[in-house]
């Protein structure tokens, strides 16, 4: 009988999601709810498995159809991953847009902007945003890498026609379950860290959304108050009129993660596949990495090691769940600093205008005093 205890990894039913309440807007929240929706679907998907694999009676061609149906279930879960974070950031364009259009009258007044100086200096509360200067562009997108690597540690040649039954199904079983070790909470506490650039530090679940929040302004999550000066200012308005350039940073994240999702995606559909050949077992495994090129060799194998195979398999396909939580929060945090940034750029430049004039006001109203004194009986009498 299929030994259904070997299907679980560590993480699979560990609740992933982080929260935060420091997010203005909703698309941070958005992610949680998809991510939700995902993990909810990915223990479907699993008991779908496990049902199969109880009904097949231990028969190997059905196993392979369950774990061959499990992982089209996981396309679909990419599949699903992609339209949210296109239809995510076609949301998020709309909103910048709309925004935009209403702020031609601070590139009208540019001219007084030029006039700011010491004497129309403020105070401001707000964060110091850091969008677009994070030095690598953040979230670092790299999951392609991360899903290859076990693979391309594997010493396919074990499978050699050439090794023993015992051979192979030992190097089936220490690659599963060396892998299974990997994937504890430690390691994804690993893949947050390196997602916002503090490679070789460790972020929990609970503290993700936190320290996502923070890393866009200026590792902080308390507000400063800041006393706006001509620097400031200038800054300001080239955020509000080139914010095409910083706007490239974040799209350049949506398109990193549909290309390489896409390519796991890719990747995945074929990866393992299994025929009955008589008595034997023929798989035949895909590679596309720097190590192997990109080939397909097949091997014979029996029952107990195509059993192995399947799970490593799995629990390769299994995390792709984890990083698409990790990744969608990391991409929405972006798009919420991103538009708080613009949202206070706006507000330094506006209440920088109103400083001007107000300065001019109170020049125009000194000079119209001294002119009214200087034309008083008494001081021309004394004149």
């Amino acid at each position: 009988m299929f030994d259904i205890n070997c299907l679980s990894l560590k993480e699979t039913n560990n609740n992933q999601l982080s929260t935060i309440s420091g997010f203005e807007e909703n698309y941070f929240n958005s992610a949680l709810k998809f991510s939700l929706e995902s993990q909810v679907n990915m223990m479907e998907v699993n008991k779908k498995l496990y049902r199969s694999l109880l009904e097949s009676n231990s028969d190997v061609v059905a196993v392979n159809e369950g774990f061959a149906d499990f992982t089209s279930k996981i396309v679909g879960i990419i599949d699903k991953f992609l339209k949210f974070i296109r239809n995510l950031w076609d949301r998020f364009v709309r909103a910048l847009n709309g925004i935009v259009r209403s702020d031609s009258y601070i590139i009208k007044h540019k001219d007084w902007l030029d006039k700011f100086n010491e004497d129309c200096e403020f105070t401001y509360e707000d964060y110091i945003y850091t969008i677009g200067q994070e030095g690598k562009t953040i979230p670092i997108i790299d999951i392609k890498a991360n899903f290859q690597n076990d693979l391309v540690d594997m010493d396919i040649n074990t499978l050699d026609n050439s090794k023993s039954d015992s051979e192979k199904l030992e190097f089936a079983k220490t690659k599963y379950e060396e892998f299974k070790k990997k994937v504890d909470t430690e390691f994804y506490e690993s893949v947050r860290a390196t997602v916002i650039g503090k490679t070789g530090g460790k972020i929990n679940a609970s503290e993700y959304g936190k320290e996502l929040f923070k890393v866009f302004r200026n590792d902080t999550d308390e507000k400063d108050i800041i006393t706006i000066k001509a620097s400031n200012v200038s800054a300001a308005y080239q955020f509000v009129k080139e914010y095409k350039i910083a706007l490239k940073s974040v799209e350049d994240t949506k398109k990193e993660i549909e290309n390489q999702y896409s390519d796991i995606k890719n990747y995945m559909q074929s990866l393992l596949k299994t025929n009955k050949d008589g008595d034997s077992n023929k798989v035949s495994i895909d590679f596309d990495d720097d190590v192997h090129g990109k080939s397909s060799t097949e091997y014979t194998v029996n029952p107990e090691t195509l059993k192995y195979l399947n799970l490593f398999i799995k629990g390769k396909t299994e995390q792709v769940q984890q990083y698409s939580t990790i990744h969608s929060q990391a991409f929405t945090a972006k798009l919420e600093a991103f538009k708080a940034c613009y949202k206070s750029s706006k507000t330094v430049c506006y209440q920088a205008i109103a400083a001007v004039q107000k300065l001019k006001l109170t020049e125009a109203a000194m000079i119209e005093e001294t002119n009214r004194i200087l034309h008083e009986p008494s001081v021309l009498n004394f004149i």
